[in-house]
């Protein structure tokens, strides 16, 4: 499965860095087609890759499972199963959901849809669609309640949100989105947060404070974070410290690319918080990362805004491709390498 992603990644790298126009392509066929390709990647991929057991064991027995999956997930799997699904149609169902949602926000959301796609097929794609199933569907109504924030319809934004939360509990974390701003960058604000994150991380454990949490539901979600097992996070990772600089790249510069793209406001904002969550939330690993991936899906749609920082005709134009493409390559690089989760 590494040829695939890594073919994908190289194709969608060249047509970033060598296409000069900044336009989305808008034929449907390109649509279907990119999302076929994706789908059956998806489908297919090997059978010892992480969560995929968990599915097929879900699949084949689901009374055993009844209460570990969400009611979206379960009524679908059943209402598919009941006109003769195998397991093969089941991923490639859940996979055409969660892949279309992510390419359908792309096309709302950004002109730059090679960029995109070189931040989402190294990196999301692999960690959501091949394997976090629900979270994968989560994930890309994020983007589109995200997207009914900037347009300010509460209405549309209530029901991606509550959708979501049907395929994965954490969707709970989109509805505080609702109240950011969505036209003033506050640029002092969200840089002083995530320098605060590592501040306060040094000095308190959030986990003594969660008998003080007053919803008995996120209690005893935290509880049980705090009893899973996991590996400590090094919250300055190489890999962190370099989304913390384009961030604040990004951030510094937000008057200028907002003016290309108003959403990057609310995309820069929302980044922000995926950090500087997966910092303050280190000591409970479980939630640290579900937080800060879901918020941190942004960053397809975000990263590739780079680009609007400099002249069309200005050579870093150029070298900020390249940097996106170098992410590009750490992602993939990691999720083959340090995480063998492609094998």
């Amino acid at each position: 499965m590494i040829l695939p992603v890594c073919l994908l990644f190289a194709l969608f790298s060249i047509l970033f860095l060598f296409t000069s126009g900044r336009r989305f392509p808008q034929s449907n066929i390109l649509f279907l087609l990119i999302l076929w390709v994706f789908v059956c990647i998806a489908t297919f991929r090997p059978e010892d890759m992480p969560d995929r057991g968990n599915y097929e064991a879900f699949f084949r027995y689901p009374k055993l499972y009844n209460e570990r999956f969400e009611i979206g997930f379960k009524y679908l799997t059943r209402l598919i199963k009941r006109f003769g699904a195998n397991l093969t149609f089941f991923l490639f169902f859940f996979a055409s959901i969660s892949i279309a949602l992510k390419l359908w926000a792309m096309r709302k959301m950004t002109t730059l849809l090679w960029g995109s796609l070189v931040v989402y097929v190294s990196n999301f794609f692999i960690l959501h669609d091949m394997i976090q199933m629900r979270v994968a569907i989560a994930s890309g109504l994020l983007l589109h309640a995200v997207y009914f924030v900037w347009k300010r319809n509460l209405i549309a934004f209530l029901i991606t949100t509550s959708i979501a939360m049907l395929f994965h509990n954490s969707a709970l974390i989109i509805l505080p989105l609702w109240f950011l701003n969505i036209e003033k960058p506050q640029k002092r604000f969200y840089m002083v947060l995530i320098p605060l994150s590592y501040l306060l991380t040094g000095v308190l454990s959030l986990v003594q404070y969660i008998s003080y949490v007053p919803i008995a539901s996120v209690k005893m979600l935290l509880l049980s974070y705090k009893e899973t097992i996991g590996n400590d996070i090094n919250i300055f990772n190489a890999l962190t410290l370099l989304r913390i600089a384009f961030c604040l790249f990004i951030l510094l510069n937000i008057e200028r690319v907002s003016k290309q793209n108003a959403l990057a406001i609310i995309l820069i904002k929302i980044y922000v918080i995926a950090i500087s969550c997966f910092v303050l939330f280190s000591d409970l690993p479980v939630a640290a990362w579900r937080i800060s991936e879901l918020y941190m899906i942004v960053e397809i749609i975000l990263l590739p805004m780079t680009v609007y920082i400099f002249r069309p005709n200005d050579c870093n134009v150029f070298l900020s491709r390249i940097a996106i493409v170098v992410l590009g390559i750490c992602f993939l690089f990691i999720n083959i390498y340090y995480n063998p989760i492609l094998m």
